[in-house]
């Protein structure tokens, strides 16, 4: 299927085999990730066929293409390769994950975009009910499909003008009209969409600019219309080596860095797979960051199920500020784990739900008005060991 929709996909789709599932569930499945349960339930079809959800530990939900943060829904109407997106099922899938969250999670991780809360379920439900309404309305009055998908269009630029990638609202209200038409008979024909969408633009982001901020350097650029995303290449003045990171959007910031180092950065715009621009020139910047040091005397004690942390608060510039300690843990014997973060506003702290016999990496950041500095080591503890 995606191998039509564009040369250069099928380019790089040449070769890659299908991996078939580990696990095959209908309906609920529940799988433990080593010591995290998590719920999988199908909620489709909505913006595929077979959507899923997948809900951690009751708190965190992965809501997929279902929801995205800051960017238009992603409708992929692409006839005659792919016509799975229903959008009343897409509504329906949204109002169920709304009852979900009223019940436990509080964190939202959507397809695109930056970690949230729930309330994002209600924005995309909303900006979905907005297409449908307005399709229907503009369809009865005897638009076409191009009228309609661009009376929507513009309707909806106008009334979400900081959402990002506008390129996706009239393909929704494309697969809105097809629900019209085949589900209720509005309209004579399916709209059509052209075989091959075209390439997205891959300029070379202009106005990179690098500078010294009170949580360390932050480096920012002009926003690419229609761009997937961005990497970013950075380094200490004087080392060889790059080290690259992608960004979803035109920011990227170094934290946890010390007075005086000198950074420099390169950037391009990344539209996936080989779609990439040339790097930027570079720019420099020096950090002077205003964060606190980090807290004196971290002591680590082992209990039976996790570990007792207590630390004296540092002292020095930018001392007066200080509102919280992070205390980080890191299971050092469980591959791919999560670094877990717990916040105080006092200096300690009793961590519990961690595995017993496993290694874990401690330490403790402080933060105050600017962020959070340089973490502190503690002694490494294993839990059970006394």
């Amino acid at each position: 299927m995606f191998k039509g929709l564009s040369p250069a996909v099928a380019a790089e789709l040449e070769g890659v085999e299908p991996v078939d599932p580990d696990l095959i569930y209908q309906g609920e499945a529940e799988i433990d990730l080593g010591g995290r349960t998590v719920l999988l339930r199908e909620v489709g079809p909505a913006h595929t066929r077979s959507d899923q959800i997948g809900l951690v530990d009751g708190r965190v939900l992965f809501a997929g293409d279902l929801l995205e943060t800051r960017i238009f829904p992603i409708a992929p109407y692409f006839p005659p390769h792919d016509t799975d997106v229903d959008g009343e099922g897409w509504i329906d899938a949204l109002d169920r994950l709304a009852q979900l969250a009223q019940l436990a999670p509080h964190t939202v991780v959507p397809g695109h975009g930056e970690v949230t809360d729930a309330s994002l379920i209600h924005d995309v439900r909303h900006y979905l009910v907005h297409v449908r309404d307005e399709a229907l309305r503009l369809r009865k009055r005897g638009a076409t499909a191009d009228e309609t998908a661009a009376t929507v269009d513009e309707n909806a630029r106008t009334r979400w003008p900081s959402w990002e990638r506008p390129e996706w609202i009239g393909l929704t209200a494309r697969a809105f009209e097809k629900t019209l038409h085949d589900r209720y008979q509005l309209g004579t024909s399916v709209p059509a969409i052209p075989e091959n969408m075209p390439a997205r633009p891959t300029p070379v982001p202009g106005n990179v600019v690098a500078s010294s901020e009170a949580s360390g350097i932050k480096v920012t650029w002009d926003a690419v219309y229609g761009a997937i995303g961005y990497q970013v290449r950075y380094r200490l003045v004087g080392v060889t080596v790059w080290t690259e990171f992608p960004v979803s959007m035109n920011r990227f910031d170094t934290t946890w860095t010390e007075d005086g180092m000198e950074w420099e950065y390169q950037v391009r715009t990344d539209n996936g797979g080989r779609v990439k621009s040339d790097w930027s020139p570079t720019v420099r910047a020096t950090a002077h960051p205003k964060t606190a040091p980090p807290p004196v005397g971290i002591v680590t004690t082992a209990t039976a199920t996790g570990v007792d942390v207590v630390w004296g608060a540092p002292t020095g510039p930018y001392t007066d500020t200080i509102d919280r300690y992070q205390v980080i843990t890191y299971d050092k014997d469980t591959p791919g784990a999560f670094i877990d973060g717990t916040s105080v506003t006092g200096t300690s702290v009793h961590i519990d739900g961690l595995t017993p016999g496993h290694h874990y990496a401690v330490s403790v950041v402080t933060w105050n008005a600017a962020g959070g500095g340089l973490p502190g080591a503690g002694r490494a503890v294993t839990i059970g060991a006394g």
